[in-house]
């Protein structure tokens, strides 16, 4: 599901928890051990340099992860994490969906398997997302990309579990 336009439709969000802040700062210091040249530290967002200059931050909205990617035609590719929604660019087209729509279930031996199961060698993998407003298509970066955002989902889906928020 293409969404040029985005549908708002979260009764329950994580930022009726916890500040957007507070997220950037639960999410940074879980991953602390990834390196920093990609997840967001508390500083470096405050000042909201995400890479691709398209795409405006709201009030109070802080980047966690960001990456370029390329597809299967050499196209190039955008994912970003932020604390209000998950954005993919993915051949001209925008998936944009708020993170708490997101089914963040894929688990650091899923990523593993993946990797294992790959009979040829790719520089990016795309995964396809589930969520409440259809499959959101991500391309990232094979190795540790791939950890980090298994880092950022897997706290996603901590807090999500720990307020008792489910994808509508």
């Amino acid at each position: 599901m293409t969404m040029n336009n985005y549908i708002h439709i979260m009764k329950n969000k994580l930022i009726d928890y916890r500040t957007p802040l507070s997220l950037l700062n639960w999410v940074s210091s879980r991953n602390k051990h990834f390196g920093r040249y990609i997840l967001y530290s508390v500083s470096e967002a405050i000042g909201k340099e995400i890479q691709n200059h398209s795409i405006t931050l709201e009030d109070k909205e802080y980047p966690l992860f960001e990456c370029y990617a390329k597809d299967t035609n050499d196209q190039y590719t955008y994912l970003l994490i932020t604390t209000h929604f998950l954005i993919s660019i993915v051949d001209g087209s925008t998936y944009k969906a708020d993170i708490e729509c997101i089914s963040f279930t894929l688990e650091l031996e899923d990523i593993i398997a993946i990797r294992k199961g790959r009979t040829n060698y790719n520089e990016y993998a795309c995964y396809d997302l589930q969520s409440s407003v259809g499959i959101i298509p991500i391309w990232i970066e094979n190795g540790i990309c791939e950890h980090i955002l298994w880092g950022v989902f897997n706290q996603l889906h901590y807090l999500k579990m720990k307020y008792g928020i489910k994808n509508n």
